[in-house]
């Protein structure tokens, strides 16, 4: 979100161990990536997707194409830079006709321009662009508190993340996979709230993924309104005890106890302990005493 670009090369993706990069952990269970399988410029490129790389000159490459090694620059030739990996390329290796938005200008500064890329790096950024590899609340969790859109997503995510718990009971499979078929084939966003593709964090940018997931909460919340047995899975509010029927997914109206999930109005919580706690803690205290 800075105007000023910084080159970062410490922070990586999320955990992964088989390419030893702070930080990286791209082997996210619904990611198909197989890094035994991946040549040592596909490992490189993988490491350099959360690194904003700056031009180092072409003398750090000896004036020779990083892709072909044909000579570039002074009497060589013309030559073009690669803004995935700040590398300098020929002609034939990189035409300047191709471009693409840069995964770390995206995560670090919310950048969604698109850039020169090289060939190679193109077919790369096109190969994991819809892999699911970036945790956000490793790289850069700031994001959901200076980007409106990342705010935007993560509610909505919360939203569908609780939503799941009444879809896996419903036995109104019709209904389930209709909902599910509006976020297909990422299944994923409702299963890890701060894992991202490329593709996801380009579509957060541009307000298409927001529309999405809006579409799939007001369709899964239809249904639970409608659907018996899901409407019986609501809770009372035992501070005020009214008889409106809430659910932890109405984050403007309700409020969840961290400890047993116990459902309130949110104006009646304020400043309240839970009550199921209380009773909880009452009859510790009562065994105790026996």
């Amino acid at each position: 979100m800075s105007g000023n670009i910084q080159e970062n090369e410490a922070t990586t993706l999320s955990n992964w161990e088989v390419i030893d990069v702070d930080n990286c952990s791209i082997m996210h269970q619904c990611s198909t990536l197989d890094p035994s399988k991946m040549d040592q410029v596909t490992q490189e490129k993988m490491q350099m997707l959360t690194r904003i790389k700056s031009e180092t000159g072409l003398d750090s490459q000896n004036y020779k194409c990083h892709g072909c090694n044909s000579f570039i620059g002074l009497i060589f030739g013309a030559y073009n830079i690669c803004y995935l990996d700040g590398c300098y390329y020929c002609s034939n290796c990189h035409d300047n006709s191709k471009f693409h938005v840069i995964p770390a200008r995206l995560i670090h500064n919310w950048d969604a321009t698109e850039y020169e890329v090289c060939h190679e790096s193109m077919e790369f950024l096109k190969m994991i662009e819809l892999e699911p590899i970036f945790d956000i609340s490793k790289l850069n969790p700031s994001l959901y508190s200076t980007v409106p859109e990342m705010s935007e997503v993560k509610r909505l995510r919360i939203q569908m993340f609780q939503i799941k718990k009444y879809l896996s009971c419903c036995d109104d499979n019709d209904a389930v996979v209709a909902i599910e078929k509006k976020i297909l084939p990422r299944l994923y966003l409702w299963e890890d709230l701060s894992i991202y593709s490329l593709k996801d964090l380009i579509e957060v940018a541009n307000g298409q993924l927001i529309e999405q997931l809006k579409t799939a909460v007001q369709l899964a919340m239809q249904h639970i309104k409608s659907c018996k047995r899901c409407w019986h899975k609501g809770y009372i509010c035992e501070i005020c005890k009214s008889e409106e029927v809430i659910f932890p997914f109405q984050l403007d109206l309700a409020i969840t106890c961290p400890l047993c999930s116990t459902v309130y109005h949110q104006r009646c919580k304020k400043g309240i302990a839970c009550r199921k706690c209380s009773r909880r803690t009452a009859r510790a205290l009562q065994d105790l005493q026996i």
